[in-house]
């Protein structure tokens, strides 16, 4: 099990690199590989065309995945910033 604060940094680290510009052309260099490799496939390559199918919606499945991460590190930063602020009213 991961605790809070290891679900904070994945999801911090999963949204540098979900931002971070060159995450962006590597992204679509695969998809546009993916896409190249079906167009070259031949009319009775059905298994080969999903099994590069399968591979890119892998793809897309781990990038929801980091998004998740980044989600629920944002919750759990959300879930403290309430908590400190309710210790805070009750200090005064």
């Amino acid at each position: 099990m991961i605790d809070d604060d290891t679900r904070v940094e994945l999801g911090l680290f999963a949204q540098e690199v979900l931002l971070h510009p060159l995450f962006s052309i590597i992204t679509s260099h695969f998809e546009m590989a993916m896409c190249q490799q079906i167009l070259s496939t031949k009319p009775q390559e059905t298994k080969t065309r999903e099994s590069i199918y399968q591979t890119f919606q892998g793809s897309i499945e781990f990038v929801e995945f980091m998004k998740s991460l980044v989600a629920e590190a944002g919750k759990i930063q959300s879930s403290r910033a309430i908590q400190d602020m309710d210790a805070q009213q009750e200090e005064e």
